[in-house]
């Protein structure tokens, strides 16, 4: 079980950091820009309970945000997909 935390805190971490100082410099013919941070979401274990989803989602989006300088645009989006990832990989 702490693995599991230790695990997945770590990838939450290295996956903002990437986000942040790497892939938000890139942008691909001046209007695409690669976002790293989702997979975050798609590889928590399925037995995450819902709340736990979703906060982390929150949480993630939130950080996000922060420092892309767009208010809400990913929080909204991360809290989206983890309400829809459990529908959708059943």
């Amino acid at each position: 079980m702490n693995n599991i935390i230790v695990k997945n805190t770590v990838r939450f971490i290295v996956l903002v950091l990437i986000q942040v100082f790497v892939l938000n410099n890139i942008s691909v013919n001046g209007y695409i820009n690669p976002y790293l941070y989702v997979l975050f979401i798609l590889l928590l274990p399925f037995e995450t309970p819902g709340w736990l989803l979703l906060t982390s989602s929150f949480v993630l989006g939130f950080t996000i945000d922060i420092f892309a300088h767009t208010p809400g645009m990913h929080t909204a989006a991360s809290v989206f997909m983890a309400f829809c990832r459990p529908g959708l990989i059943r």
